[in-house]
């Protein structure tokens, strides 16, 4: 018999902290949210939620937007890409990145032939008149 959402519910809480459960919604945000919506998807505290965050952003996993005279909640976005990055080189060789970035190239060049597109070009944000595009090769131009 498939279980209840109730059950989901108390499974949830039952396997898991507080805040670990604050940690796991804060780590998911796809928007900026406040203590309080953060708190109720965690089913946790306000108190703790709120300690959890200033947590989260002293160890700078996640950042602060005020809105208004709201605080919210985001992920540090660019931690996380260069978290991504890491991983990518800690886990696989030069040669095996450079063919990756060969097989997205080429597929790129397929949707690029099949479809009638181009790369589209991409403002520098060092220099406002500068532009920089993706050329067929995979190298960046500026």
């Amino acid at each position: 018999m498939p279980e209840s959402p109730r059950n989901s519910v108390q499974s949830w809480t039952e396997s898991m902290s507080a805040r670990d459960r604050i940690r796991a919604v804060a780590e998911t945000l796809r928007e900026p949210r406040s203590v309080n919506w953060i708190s109720e998807q965690a089913d946790a505290a306000w108190s703790t939620s709120n300690k959890e965050l200033q947590d989260l952003v002293d160890q700078g996993q996640l950042r602060r937007v005020e809105a208004g005279e709201t605080t919210r909640y985001q992920p540090d976005y660019t931690r996380l890409l260069f978290e991504e990055i890491r991983t990518l080189i800690e886990e696989n060789t030069r040669e095996e990145l450079r063919n990756e970035l060969a097989a997205i190239t080429e597929e790129i060049e397929e949707w690029q032939a099949t479809y009638d597109v181009e790369t589209p070009r991409i403002s520098n944000s060092r220099s406002p008149t500068a532009t920089s595009q993706v050329p067929r090769s995979g190298t960046a131009v500026t």
